[in-house]
């Protein structure tokens, strides 16, 4: 995963270095380059908009043999434009993370669900290239830091269920995220978030996939 990372902030570079070469050399609203390919500037005037983001999140841990759990994100996003086709992002959100596992057989019983309540602040910086007059595409990659409030468990054994909560913590991590905009309004995204928190006298790793939906006023 820290491969892919990389790879794709090296492309997210490469796009912000070609498309600022090609606006110095031409200046006209229209960028062309070798191939053809016109890419209007996304953002013509230096305007912040807001949004309100909502989405599902399909979280696990590092360790091996554990599964996804189901969970949600919601929260607020401020677009902040920097370049013709360059933003940043700032946005604070509530996202419950966690995992499931069962390591059960004829003889043994051992599963169970956690879950975390987490408050994260988020930073990424992206690119966006209209398609047409309808459609834009983006890609941006940031770092995000947070306080998990509150952690839960619920186990079952052989002889008998335990529940109990984990000890809120600090941590944080970084994400990427690759999607559409509609009608200048709608963000559809597919976004990868990593991170680490701090619970108590333990630590926990989540590995979180999400899809998200942002409208922007």
């Amino acid at each position: 995963m820290k491969k892919i990372l990389i790879i794709l902030s090296m492309g997210l570079l490469c796009l912000n270095l070609s498309a600022q070469t090609t606006e110095n050399e031409q200046p006209s609203a229209a960028k062309e380059f070798k191939s053809g390919v016109h890419f209007e500037p996304a953002f013509t005037e230096r305007i912040i908009r807001f949004g309100v983001r909502g989405g599902i999140n399909f979280c696990n841990s590092y360790s091996s043999g554990d599964k996804n759990r189901l969970g949600a994100n919601i929260g607020i996003v401020a677009e902040i434009p920097l370049a013709a086709n360059v933003y940043m992002e700032p946005g604070l959100r509530y996202s419950l993370k966690g995992w499931k596992y069962n390591y059960s057989d004829e003889d043994y019983i051992n599963k169970g669900v956690s879950g975390f309540h987490c408050i994260e602040l988020t930073l990424p910086f992206g690119l966006k290239f209209p398609i047409n007059e309808t459609v834009s595409v983006f890609a941006d990659l940031g770092i995000f830091g947070g306080y998990c409030l509150l952690g839960h468990y619920s186990r079952t054994y052989k002889d008998g269920k335990e529940t109990g909560t984990y000890k809120g913590g600090f941590g944080g991590g970084g994400e990427i995220n690759i999607g559409a905009e509609i009608f200048k309004r709608y963000k559809i995204a597919l976004g990868y978030d990593g991170s680490y928190y701090s619970t108590g006298s333990s630590s926990s790793n989540f590995s979180n996939l999400h899809l998200d939906l942002t409208v922007m006023f």
